[in-house]
């Protein structure tokens, strides 16, 4: 009977260990689906597993008292969702949803704590990227603040398109605003300032990336920063001197004005 050939890890963390370390993690990882809007972790649950995602988007989101949320952080194919039990914490503090439809493989608890004492490099690389994943959150909670709205949705959208790779997102501005913790109304603006200014097209449910180097001119700092901390890089975030505004971006004053009026 012909041997079953192993998969070949698309996930970014476990591609990086030494031949002999995954081999010892491989028999451990099972195969598990994810697909769109699937919970994995709401705040205060036990987290019973890390996921390594192969393909697919995961979406840290805070929950308010009242209900409302706003993403802290985004998870793709570099790096691990469920990290608390890497720090010895039980549980949840964030819902943890599938935002791009894709799968992954689950390692139980008991099973991530006796590989971690075993293989540095296992434990290096996961608390790499858990420090990742914390930087993420405090640039996105400075970004919320500070930048205005089409800056932020120019953001977004290029750290979606980084893990999902073909410049189409199937994403509606209602699900948008619930990410960036905004008014729907103000998605609808920000992405018509962006569209106008040839950076994406948006249809009903889709926008597709159709000027990636004028969205990163238009995006905020923040996406250099969090771009360069996934690289293990130590830019500033500032915008290179041959990746000028768009002149259409930067003259919609009107549009800019109504943010403004109408931001939260």
């Amino acid at each position: 009977m012909p041997r079953v050939s192993e998969p070949v890890f698309r996930n970014h963390l476990l591609a990086s260990l030494p031949a002999p370390a995954l081999g010892r993690l491989r028999p451990s990882l099972k195969r598990v689906e994810l697909p769109f809007g699937h919970v994995l972790n709401e705040p205060g649950s036990t987290v019973k597993e890390v996921v390594f995602l192969e393909k697919g988007i995961a979406s840290l989101l805070v929950v308010l008292g009242n209900g409302d949320s706003i993403e802290v952080a985004l998870v793709g194919a570099e790096g691990v969702v469920g990290i608390p039990p890497l720090f010895e914490v039980p549980t949840s503090a964030h819902r943890v949803t599938v935002q791009g439809t894709g799968h992954g493989y689950r390692l139980d608890i008991p099973s991530l704590r006796q590989a971690m004492r075993n293989d540095d490099d296992l434990r290096r690389l996961l608390l790499q990227s858990a420090y990742r994943t914390t930087l993420e959150m405090a640039q996105n909670a400075a970004c919320n603040r500070l930048h205005e709205a089409e800056e932020r949705l120019a953001r977004w959208l290029l750290l979606m398109d980084d893990r999902h790779h073909d410049g189409t997102l199937q994403v509606t501005h209602e699900l948008i605003s619930l990410m960036l913790g905004t008014r729907r109304s103000t998605v609808t603006i920000a992405s018509g300032i962006l569209a106008r200014a040839g950076l994406i097209e948006h249809r009903r449910g889709t926008i597709r990336v159709v000027n990636r180097p004028g969205l990163e001119a238009a995006a905020c700092e923040c996406y250099a920063l969090m771009r360069n901390a996934g690289n293990n890089g130590d830019g500033n975030g500032k915008r290179p001197p041959d990746a000028p505004l768009p002149a259409n971006l930067s003259s919609s004053v009107p549009d800019r004005d109504r943010f403004r009026a109408g931001r939260r």
